[in-house]
């Protein structure tokens, strides 16, 4: 077996376990808007452009509560090394989360198994409660 592969998939499994972890990912994201809104918590926007102007870059926040400038990423794929674990994503996202403290966002970021254990929503009602 080569080092990166998904046993017995070659590229082919490697795919398929990036793409699960993707899935993952964006059911996490789903997860956590669903947490939420379910604790009373909806004054948020999704894919929020922030920056349009800043060097260049239309980024966008994951999630966004706009009032206390609170911005929340979801990075799935990270063990993987899908999205969010690749030198050059991770480059890209340390330019826009600084930009983002730049321009006066606390920005928190989780991961999937975060979002399914309760931590990343008890740690952003902590930070709205800390504003």
């Amino acid at each position: 077996m080569r080092r990166g592969f998904a046993r017995g998939g070659g590229r082919r499994g490697l795919r398929l376990t990036a793409r699960r972890r993707l899935d993952q990912s964006t059911a996490a994201h789903d997860l956590l808007l669903f947490q939420l809104r379910h604790c009373g918590l909806s004054a948020f926007e999704t894919e929020y452009r922030f920056a349009q102007e800043a060097n260049g870059r239309q980024w966008r926040w994951d999630i966004a509560f706009l009032e206390p400038r609170l911005a929340v990423e979801v990075d799935g794929g990270i063990w993987v090394k899908g999205a969010h674990g690749h030198p050059t994503t991770i480059l890209r996202n340390m330019e826009k989360r600084n930009w983002g403290a730049r321009l006066g966002w606390r920005v928190v970021c989780f991961t999937p198994d975060e979002i399914e254990n309760g931590q990343a929503l008890a740690f952003i009602e902590a930070c709205l409660r800390s504003r």
